[in-house]
This record gives C-alpha cells, structure tokens and sequence, in this order.
C-alpha cells in the first residue's frame, strides 16, 4: 500500500508541469428543427424571458447585416452571427457587468460566470461540414450557430442562443422613449448659439457638456427559437440544453387592429396586434457529453448538436522568448 501512494505522488509530481496551462473548452452548437413532425405544441399565455443569460447574437446595425453571412462550398449562404463587437481573443461581458481585471481589484465580489469567456466568429471544418449537409437534407433546417470558448473551471457560464425573428417586444418606456426622442430633435432644431459675455467664451472653445441623463433600458426581446445553453464539468462533461420554439397566437374572434396614422402624414404602418397566447416546443435535457464527439440532442421539434474541443493556454512566462 505504502509503494502505491508514494507511486502516486511521483506521478503527479512528474505531471505537473504539463499541467501548467488552463484548461478551457470551445464549444459550438447548431439548433436544428425538424420539418416534417406531428408534435402538438403547448399553449401559455407568456413567455419566458432568457435575457439574464449572455447574449452574443444580438442585432447589429443594419450596415452591418450583410457581413453576417457566409457561404459554403456550394454556394448556399450560411448566417453566422456576428457575436457583438468582440474578436476572437477578446473578451465580452454582459451590459452593466465588470470585466475580470475590474473585479480582481475587490476580492470580496465574486468572479461572474461569464468574466473570460470569448465569442469565436469563425466555424470549425467539422461544424461548417455539417450545416452543409443540414441544408441540403429533406427532413432538417439548420436555424442558429454559436460557438465561444470558456473555462473548464467554475463558474461556468449560461449563454444565450436564438434566432433574430422577434415574436414579442416588451417595453414599458416605449412612450417615454417616444417622448424624449421628440423633445430632443426639438430642441437640437430651435435651440439658438449664445455666447456668453461673462465666461470669456469665444467662437470655436470647448464648452462643457452637461451631465447626460440616465439612458432607459433596453426593451426585452421574446424570439420564435430561444434558450440557453450550459457547459459544465465536475468529475465529468455535461451539457445543460433549455430551448423553445415559439410562435405567436391570436384570438380569431377579435376584430382586426385599426390602422393608427402617424401625425407627421396621412399614412402610416398599422400597430402590430399583441398575441392572446403562445404556442410552445421545447427541448430540455441535460447528460454527460464527451469532447471531440458530435452530440445529438433531439426532440419531436428541435434538435441540437454540440462539438466540444478541449484545448490548454500555455502560461505567458513559457510563451516568452528567451
């Protein structure tokens, strides 16, 4: 017995400084439905909200959208999400968040789950093979692509993956979003250039600008594919899969919304008619995965398939040169 456990520490002294890097993992998902199903969906009268979780695929500027699609070798567009305004290598952190550095200077804050983890733009050969062959099969669509790479050490991150359809916007300050978009073009137009005789301001200085006010939140977003996605290790790889497909319902015996004209001319859009309820598919699982493997999560509905490939950062003090 006492051979064995002196055998044991000489091999973990013999492999610790092969142990030397950290560990992480890049993980990448495609979200899969399947065309051809019977499955009856449920009905709730909402939806559940996702946006706690880190969100890389949201909107980017409409200038911006043509570069969010690629295209495979037969020519098919693949939409890969530009995953905010990060680069590989780079970190993101959700809005209002402190980044890792900032949250090291106090050490009773606790790190976030999502302080080093970093969105990957680009598909690796193996996943860009399969969307291929997604969109060329009969019974499947390909319908959302994300891939980031994280720590394999707690805590581990929840991200979010949808599509960019929005079924449902919910804004309690739209109308004072509205209202202070008005006053301030309003003001911007009619505002006159005073200098003032006390303050020795000429033409041409700086003029302090007042402090600005409090921006409102942004407006949540409801998706028809939404959910999150976890990776998470103990003593082994698991993969947390929480997704939702979701279309909106209206009740046909109410009367069709009126149109709504703008003030500025005699035409304007119709106001969209809020959903009396949601029709639901959903794919919850969660089990041991394996790395370097294609895991198949699958539902009536949806589906989801996860490539997972481990990989070690070498410490900076060995990536120097001598």
């Amino acid at each position: 017995m006492f051979y064995k456990l002196f055998l044991i520490i000489i091999l973990t002294f013999l492999a610790a400084p092969g142990m030397a890097g950290e560990k992480r993992y890049r993980v990448e998902i495609v979200i899969l439905s399947h065309l051809q199903h019977e499955a009856v969906p449920s009905e709730a009268e909402s939806l559940r909200d996702f946006s706690d979780s880190l969100d890389f695929l949201k909107a980017e500027d409409e200038d911006e959208e043509d570069e969010e699609t690629k295209e495979d070798d037969a020519g098919a567009a693949i939409p890969v999400p530009e995953p905010g305004n990060n680069k590989p290598g780079e970190t993101k952190t959700a809005p209002g968040k402190q980044t890792d550095d900032e949250l090291l200077l106090d050490e009773d804050l606790p790190l976030e789950p999502w302080a080093d983890v970093i969105a990957v733009e680009d598909m690796s050969d193996v996943m860009r093979e399969t969307w291929r062959r997604l969109r060329l099969s009969a019974p499947f669509r390909p319908e959302q692509y994300l891939a980031w790479e994280q720590s394999a050490d707690e805590p581990f991150p929840s991200l979010r993956i949808h599509d960019l359809e929005v079924i449902l916007m919910d804004d309690p300050y739209a109308d004072l979003r509205e209202t202070d978009e008005t006053e301030s073009k309003e003001e911007d137009e009619d505002r006159p250039v005073v200098f003032s005789d006390q303050g020795n301001i000429l033409p041409g200085d700086a003029i302090e600008e007042t402090a600005e006010e409090p921006e409102l939140p942004d407006p949540t977003l409801f998706y028809r594919i939404d959910g999150t996605i976890m990776l998470r290790r103990s003593r082994f790889l698991h993969l947390d899969v929480d997704m939702e497909l979701r279309q909106a319902a209206f009740d046909e015996q109410l009367p069709a919304p009126a149109l709504v004209l703008s003030d500025e001319s005699e035409t304007g859009e119709p106001e969209l008619a809020v959903p009396t309820s949601f029709l639901i598919h959903n794919l919850k699982q969660s089990r041991q995965v394996k790395s370097k493997r294609m895991e198949y999560f699958d539902s009536p509905v949806l589906g989801v398939l996860a490539w997972i490939t481990p990989f070690e950062l070498e410490d900076e003090a060995e990536s120097l040169p001598d």
